[in-house]
């Protein structure tokens, strides 16, 4: 294999699935510092052809696109095209579903989103997504100078079955981290797995007895962990990068884990529906765009391209061969272009994840407003160390914390004050602990009041 990176790794095994991922990555390491004309190019190329089997055998996009153009030979041409909402991805299953398999492929398992936006919406991957897929993944841990011979911890919903697969809710050690078709491709260190439902201290003292290099998280259980390691660290430190992905990472928890652990803390940015979308360049790089892969528009409220710096509507679209194909699907999501990142990628970078659309804050004129200073202020109040707020209605609101004082009422009242510019009543509950969902995700804000 050519790649000096992943060459040290590769156990030489040869396969048809094998060798395509070893091609893919070979492609993506060449493509992430192609001349912007050249990417764009190979990308449109790859649009072409998804909207092409879209609107000829997804009956969803059939009838969407009846108006369209038969191809697409432009960018102008393809900002042009109707956007699909989440909630009609939600209400078509079938009709999303292709009634054929892209040439050369087969289908995977269907995979749902988790439904915390109160829509489930499904997409069915191919074999030929997956291998892609793969290829990305071993790309952002080439970013990251991991060394996959190193061991590796992973807390996440793992249990599928709680007889079958209940060992997963103690901590399960076994001989290599890699899973699946990874598993028979490169070499890889220890794996501790242990899932994202079991208490904290016994999480906290599966990584201690085991001591892995690094560690897999979502950001909500890794604040968690972060207080635990804080209040009794360990004799000696073993994790050296911290990886999260699955909600946003907001500044004061990456803040925290890495005083807590010691040691950096990198982002990724993805969606069930079509997989990696985005990943961060180092500790304190943008996100890079997995361009190769999907198309990432951010809009404003009228449709119109948003500038670098301006937040706006995430819109993404498969480049990858799916069942469900997903063009111009409107995420959920608010984030915004960055300016070119120095590393030398000529892949679009995300300055910032806002988070969900249900984060934004409602104002009585019906406006919405990003929570960052709301959220940000709450986290400077002294003692408090969670929180999540529920906004009942334009001038309601309610919030849980978790602080180390039960006097702190009257603070948090002060933030919510100074910080919206309208009328307004906060009920504020002290507790001893906000669980997270099933899934290890708390949103911190959510908005409940309807459409």
């Amino acid at each position: 294999m050519n790649s000096s990176w992943i060459s040290q790794y590769d156990l030489g095994v040869s396969t048809p699935e094998l060798d395509r991922i070893r091609r893919h990555f070979t492609l993506l390491e060449e493509s992430q510092t192609w001349e912007r004309e050249r990417l764009d190019e190979y990308r449109l190329g790859k649009l072409r052809t998804v909207y092409s089997f879209a609107r000829r055998h997804v009956p969803f996009y059939v009838e969407k696109f009846a108006d369209c153009p038969e191809e697409i030979t432009s960018w102008e041409e393809f900002s042009g095209l109707p956007t699909t909402l989440r909630e009609e991805a939600a209400d078509h299953p079938e009709s999303r579903r292709a009634n054929v398999l892209p040439m050369g492929t087969r289908a995977l398992r269907a995979l749902h989103t988790s439904g915390s936006s109160g829509l489930v919406v499904e997409s069915v991957p191919t074999d030929a997504a997956e291998s892609f897929r793969v290829a990305l993944s071993l790309r952002e841990l080439m970013w990251h100078g991991i060394d996959l011979r190193a061991s590796a911890a992973v807390i996440r919903a793992l249990v599928k079955d709680p007889i079958q697969d209940g060992a997963l809710l103690e901590g399960v050690a076994v001989p290599h981290w890699s899973t699946g078709v990874l598993s028979h491709l490169v070499e890889t260190g220890p794996g501790y797995f242990i899932d994202v439902s079991a208490p904290v201290d016994r999480q906290v003292e599966f990584l201690k007895r085991h001591r892995p290099t690094y560690l897999l998280v979502n950001p909500s259980n890794l604040d968690l962990l972060s207080q635990a390691f804080a209040d009794d660290p360990p004799s000696e430190k073993s994790i050296v990068l911290i990886r999260t992905l699955g909600e946003t990472l907001h500044d004061d928890v990456r803040s925290r884990a890495e005083s807590a652990f010691e040691c950096p803390v990198v982002d990724a940015y993805s969606c069930q529906e079509c997989g990696h979308l985005a990943a961060q360049c180092g500790p304190e790089g943008r996100y890079h765009v997995q361009e190769e892969s999907v198309i990432l528009e951010v809009i404003d409220d009228e449709g119109r391209p948003c500038e670098p710096g301006q937040p706006g509507h995430v819109l993404v679209t498969s480049l990858l061969p799916y069942a469900t194909p997903f063009i111009r699907y409107k995420l959920g999501d608010i984030a915004e272009f960055g300016s070119a990142c120095e590393c030398g990628k000529t892949l679009r970078s995300l300055s910032r994840i806002v988070g969900r659309e249900m984060s934004l804050i409602r104002k009585p004129d019906g406006a919405k407003v990003i929570n960052s200073t709301l959220m940000n202020s709450l986290s400077a109040v002294d003692g408090v160390r969670r929180y999540q707020v529920t906004q009942l209605s334009p001038d309601t609101f309610d919030i849980q914390v978790v602080c180390s004082r039960q006097d702190c009422e009257n603070d948090v009242k002060e933030v919510f004050a100074r910080t919206l510019d309208w009328p307004h009543t906060v009920t504020v509950r002290v507790v001893e602990a906000i669980p997270p969902g099933p899934s290890g995700k708390m949103e911190r804000f959510r908005w409940v009041g309807g459409s």
